[in-house]
C-alpha cells in the first residue's frame, strides 16, 4: 500500500533535543506506565510519540517526538538515586527476578514513591521557611520595645499533609512487597498494621533471626508502623494521642520552636521540633525504601548459570550513578564489578 504523507512522517526517523544544557547529560532511559522517561543529571523528562497522542494519524503538523519536563532533579539527586534509579537497577536489569514478577508495576510504584517524597520534602521546606519568617517578624517587631512571640498560624495542618504523603509512600512500598509476597496485606481487621509485622515474622521464620533482612526489618517495621500511627492521629484529630504545640516561651527566656508529641499504639515520640521531625521521617523513608527493595531482590533474584551474579556495593569509582549504592554484578580479580 502507498503510504500517505503523515504515515511517511510518523514512520521516519529523526532527532529531538531533550531539555537544556543546564540539565546535564542523559544518564538513563526507562519506560514507566507507557511513557519513556529520560533521566538526565538534573532533570527528568517524559517523552511521548505522536502516535500516542494522535493514534488515528489525523494531524501531520504534530511533532513525532514530544518531550515535556517531569521533575526538576535527576541522577545527581540523592532522592532519585535511592528511589527510582535503585528500583531501575534492581527491578529492570536483564530480568534477574522470576518471570512472574511484575517489573512494570514495581517501577511504576517506585516512581510514585519518588514523586510522593518530593512532595514530602517540599512540605518540610515550606514549614521551615514559614518558621524562619515567623522568627524574623517577631525579632523585627521586638526591636522597637516589648518582645513579641513568633506566629505562623496553624502548625497541625502542615504536619497532617506531610504525614499523609509519608503514609502514601509507605503504602506504595508495601504494594511492592506484595509483588514478592502475595497476600501479605490480607490481615484481619483487628490486626492493626499487620502487614509489616507479618513481613518481619515471615522473614524471621524463613531465614532466621540473624538474617540481614530480618535484622533490618526489626528496625524498619517500628518506623513504618509509626508513620501509620502518627498519620492516623493527625487525620482523625486525636488530641489525646498527638499534641502539636506552637512557639512557646521557656523559663530561660528562649522561645521553643513548634513541636509534636505522640503516644499511640506503641508509637511514642517525645516533644520534637516539627522541622527536625519532618527531616527525620523523610530521610528514614528514603533509606528504608532503598534497603527494603534491595533485600527483597536479594531474596528472589535468579542468577543466570554459570555466572556467579549477586547483589553488592561496588567501589565508588565503579558506580554508574553517584547515589545508587547497590548493583547486580560479579567478582573479578577480587573486586565486585557491577553490571550496567
Amino acid at each position: 500500500m502507498t503510504k500517505t504523507p503523515i504515515d511517511i512522517k510518523r514512520d521516519s526517523g529523526g532527532f529531538v533535543n531533550i531539555g537544556t544544557l543546564e540539565d546535564g547529560a542523559v544518564r538513563k532511559m526507562v519506560e514507566i506506565d507507557g511513557l519513556l522517561y529520560i533521566i538526565k543529571e538534573r532533570a527528568i523528562y517524559a517523552v511521548q510519540h505522536a502516535d500516542q497522542i494522535d493514534p488515528e494519524r489525523t494531524n501531520i503538523a504534530l511533532p513525532n517526538i514530544i518531550p515535556r519536563p517531569n521533575l526538576s532533579e535527576g541522577s545527581d539527586s540523592e532522592l532519585v538515586g535511592k528511589t527510582l534509579l535503585t528500583a531501575v537497577t534492581m527491578f529492570n536489569i536483564r530480568k534477574f527476578l522470576p518471570n512472574e514478577f511484575d517489573h512494570a508495576k514495581a517501577l511504576s510504584l517506585s516512581f510514585d514513591v519518588l514523586k510522593t517524597m518530593i512532595a514530602m520534602r517540599a512540605g518540610a521546606t515550606e514549614f521551615k521557611t514559614a518558621q524562619q519568617k515567623a522568627y524574623a517578624r517577631a525579632m523585627s517587631a521586638s526591636s522597637g520595645g516589648s518582645p513579641h512571640m513568633p506566629a505562623m498560624g496553624d502548625a497541625t495542618t502542615p504536619c497532617r499533609a506531610f504525614m499523609q504523603q509519608a503514609y502514601h509512600a509507605q503504602g506504595s512500598l508495601l504494594a511492592i512487597v506484595e509483588l514478592f509476597y502475595k497476600g501479605i496485606t490480607k490481615q484481619q481487621k483487628k490486626e492493626k498494621n499487620g502487614p509489616w509485622d507479618k513481613l518481619g515474622e515471615q522473614m524471621k521464620d524463613s531465614y532466621g533471626e540473624n538474617d540481614p533482612f530480618t535484622n533490618f526489618l526489626a528496625k524498619a517495621v517500628p518506623f513504618l508502623k509509626g508513620v501509620l500511627n502518627i498519620r492516623d492521629c493527625l487525620v482523625h484529630r486525636d488530641v489525646n494521642r498527638v499534641n502539636v504545640k506552637h512557639f512557646a516561651p521557656q523559663p530561660d527566656g528562649q522561645i521553643s520552636a513548634p513541636t509534636i508529641t505522640v503516644d499511640f499504639r506503641g508509637t511514642r515520640l517525645p516533644a520534637t521540633p516539627i522541622a527536625e521531625f519532618m527531616d527525620g521521617v523523610f530521610n528514614c523513608m528514603m533509606t528504608t525504601f532503598e534497603k527494603i527493595i534491595v533485600h527483597l531482590c536479594s531474596k528472589h533474584y535468579e542468577p543466570p548459570a554459570p555466572f556467579p551474579i549477586y547483589i553488592d556495593m561496588p567501589a565508588e569509582n565503579r558506580k554508574f550513578w553517584k547515589h545508587v549504592r547497590f548493583y547486580y554484578g560479579s567478582c573479578w580479580n577480587g573486586e565486585f564489578i557491577p553490571m550496567g
